[in-house]
């Protein structure tokens, strides 16, 4: 699936194999835990050698979905592309309860049934949802994403991890000190594909803002169906009536109703 928007090219692409290491290096890589992990494979202690490297056949895809815009669109394309091209391959989708974003397990089930319902197919998976501790902020806000990660390419229960992350919107355009940090600063710093022998990710729509998942939203009918059931909000109980609203006031509302001139 190719799109092409404001003059970037979106592709949307589900591989037939990706590389992986073979059984022996990934028994050996598997007996240590997943920092020693990310830090050799950043060395490239394991994959200098080609010898240790195969292809695999890519049976089952996973998402990461907040229940926003942006990894809802996602997950509707590639259920849609995997259904149109009649693809042997499943979509799993995942999601982390976080702080502040509580409910977005919730918004992430109603999206995944909306497509299920929508594109009347059962190549997409229910979600499996992930509890970690609200008294842990760094575990439910980030590592629990690698650890989950960690666990489900070492079982081989997933051979490709999606995520719906844009890029920021153009200087001066919102808040700038607001900035999120983890998304591309318009130097390259999200990959649109980052392929290890360990595990594969893509990120296709890293390079893109919001304005421009907007323009995609209405091109393919999807402005009144599902970005209505989808939430852009870190706001906490006391501003959302008990996350049934957006707040407004967020940096992440204010994002949304920039791309989008609207909240649902």
């Amino acid at each position: 699936m190719k799109l092409n928007y404001d003059n970037k090219k979106i592709e949307i692409i589900i591989p037939k194999t990706v590389p992986r290491y073979k059984e022996d290096v990934l028994k050996f890589l598997y007996q240590h835990d997943v920092d020693w992990i990310i830090e050799h494979e950043k060395k490239g202690t394991f994959n200098s050698d080609q010898n240790n490297v195969e292809q695999i056949p890519v049976k089952t895809i996973g998402i990461w979905m907040s229940g926003g815009a942006d990894s809802s669109l996602l997950a509707y394309l590639l259920t849609k592309k995997i259904k149109d091209e009649n693809l042997d391959v499943l979509l799993q989708p995942l999601s982390v309860r976080r702080i502040p974003k509580t409910w977005n397990v919730l918004y992430a089930t109603n999206v995944v049934d909306f497509i299920k319902d929508q594109l009347k197919v059962d190549n997409i998976l229910d979600l499996k949802s992930y509890w970690p501790s609200l008294d842990d902020d760094y575990q439910a806000n980030f590592k629990e994403f690698v650890d989950r990660d960690h666990e489900n390419f070492s079982k081989n229960l997933l051979q490709v991890m999606y995520s719906g992350i844009t890029s920021n919107p153009p200087k001066g355009e919102l808040d700038e000190e607001s900035t999120q940090t983890n998304r591309d600063d318009g130097q390259g710093t999200i990959l649109i594909k980052d392929d290890w022998p360990l595990r594969t990710y893509y990120n296709p729509f890293a390079k893109i803002n919001k304005k421009t998942l907007a323009k995609i939203y209405d091109d393919f009918g999807l402005l009144e169906t599902l970005f209505p059931i989808t939430r852009s909000c870190e706001g906490f109980e006391q501003d959302t009536k008990n996350y049934t609203v957006h707040c407004e006031k967020c940096w992440w509302c204010k994002e949304r109703f920039w791309a989008f001139g609207r909240y649902i």
